[in-house]
């Protein structure tokens, strides 16, 4: 299969593109870079080109050097909020300096979810750059997720990596922190963690999520996390946001529902 027109065949589906992204991150070699950068730039779906920066954010080696230049373009470019942020989020995450002005940039902006995210972007870059760690500071992952005068970036990486040993005690964890967490960025983060860990539990707390929170970037994270638990309750509840009125929450719905019935 050929992931690289898949990934850039504007008549496929949103979803196969991100699919052919994500194969094309797996293969992480400067051929892969460059045509996930292709699709950053020219594809017409925001949430595939939200997509290809976090992609594009993966490729952490130094050697691939035009990985920051195609993301702070984006962040200076690119039209949709969500792409931005993901973009920034990806900069922080490659820990080069050359990315710190385009993220400075962003600090006074008037877009809550730009300006938090440019915030946690730079906190991100910093902790690359000085190669450190959560694991460092010597506390419970619990304490630090669930203690909100932390460092947001902090209990983003908690977020990950509960995810990572992913067992009864984290879900419940991750839960209590979906709950009580205040900071929108942070919050769809935790549930994209949730979502990975496809356990029939997170399905109230999303579908509450999806009743009581406005935020796009968060209902955006519950419907994909909901798509990935499969079921015909969520096909119902998906198909609600079709037509919604933001782009960024109608365009997740149709990834959402195509990766459902998938």
């Amino acid at each position: 299969m050929d992931h690289s027109n898949i990934a850039l065949d504007l008549s496929n589906s949103a979803e196969s593109k991100i699919q052919a992204i994500f194969q094309l991150l797996v293969l992480h070699d400067q051929l892969s870079l460059d045509i996930i950068i292709k699709v950053l730039q020219n594809d017409p779906n925001q949430i595939v080109r939200h997509e290809a920066a976090y992609c594009i954010g993966e490729f952490t080696e130094k050697k691939f050097h035009n990985a920051v230049d195609a993301l702070i373009e984006a962040i200076e470019t690119d039209k949709s909020e969500i792409v931005k942020h993901e973009a920034m989020l990806a900069l922080g995450n490659l820990g080069d300096d050359g990315g710190m002005k385009a993220l400075i940039g962003f600090i006074d902006h008037n877009n809550s979810n730009l300006r938090i995210t440019a915030e946690i972007s730079l906190e991100r870059l910093i902790m690359r750059r000085q190669k450190e760690s959560i694991l460092n500071e010597n506390l419970p992952l619990s304490h630090i997720i669930l203690d909100l005068d932390t460092m947001r970036e902090y209990r983003i990486q908690a977020s990950f990596e509960l995810l990572k040993i992913g067992g009864e005690q984290e879900l419940e964890v991750l839960l209590k922190a979906l709950h009580q967490e205040t900071c929108p960025i942070v919050k769809h983060e935790i549930i994209f963690s949730l979502g990975e860990m496809v356990s029939s539990d997170i399905i109230p707390a999303l579908i509450d999520v999806l009743g009581k929170d406005s935020n796009p970037f968060v209902i955006h994270e519950s419907l994909l996390s909901l798509a990935n638990l499969g079921g015909e309750n969520h096909k119902r509840i998906i198909e609600k946001y079709l037509g919604h009125d933001n782009k960024i929450i109608s365009e997740t719905a149709e990834i959402a529902l195509k990766r459902l019935l998938n």
